[in-house]
């Protein structure tokens, strides 16, 4: 039997710009991360009360940062696990910032007339931040749903 023919090129697309940025970012997090679990772990560690949760929650502000290097060393090597792991992550975000925003509209339109709640400047903040991260994780899974031809 004969082999079949190889093909005389194979086409590898390159890392985009924007993903490229995207992986520098979550490294920057990662490390951020990883500082604050190690900071965190030290100063809960230094109150007596307080060492039960400096021995699980610094480990898991770690163990975040290690699961982001380990994502945007997939997604630098352009890996399609990495790419659904984003848009779940992504989808996850959209639909939390969803149902806080929900809460908030549902807690100032029931208490306004109850209790005279206003709209405060640090709730239109909130409105605002998160319409704005809808926006931008919304564009981020877009991104990624659309763009599954750079990852093998």
């Amino acid at each position: 039997m004969p082999k079949p023919r190889q093909p005389a090129y194979t086409y590898t697309p390159e890392r985009p710009g924007c993903l490229t940025a995207y992986v520098i970012l979550l490294w920057i997090g990662a490390a951020f991360s990883i500082l604050g679990g190690l900071l965190f772990t030290g100063l809960m560690m230094s109150d007596r009360n307080l060492i039960a949760v400096g021995c699980l929650g610094g480990p898991l502000i770690i163990a975040l940062g290690v699961f982001y290097i380990f994502l945007g060393l997939g997604l630098w090597r352009l890996k399609n696990w990495a790419r659904i792991v984003v848009m779940v992550l992504q989808g996850l975000g959209i639909a939390g910032t969803l149902l806080e925003l929900c809460l908030l509209l549902y807690l100032y339109l029931s208490t306004s007339s109850m209790y005279g709640y206003e709209l405060t400047t640090s709730n239109c903040a909130s409105i605002a931040s998160g319409m704005v991260g809808l926006v931008v994780s919304g564009y981020i899974l877009y991104w990624f749903a659309t763009n599954g031809l750079y990852f093998e």
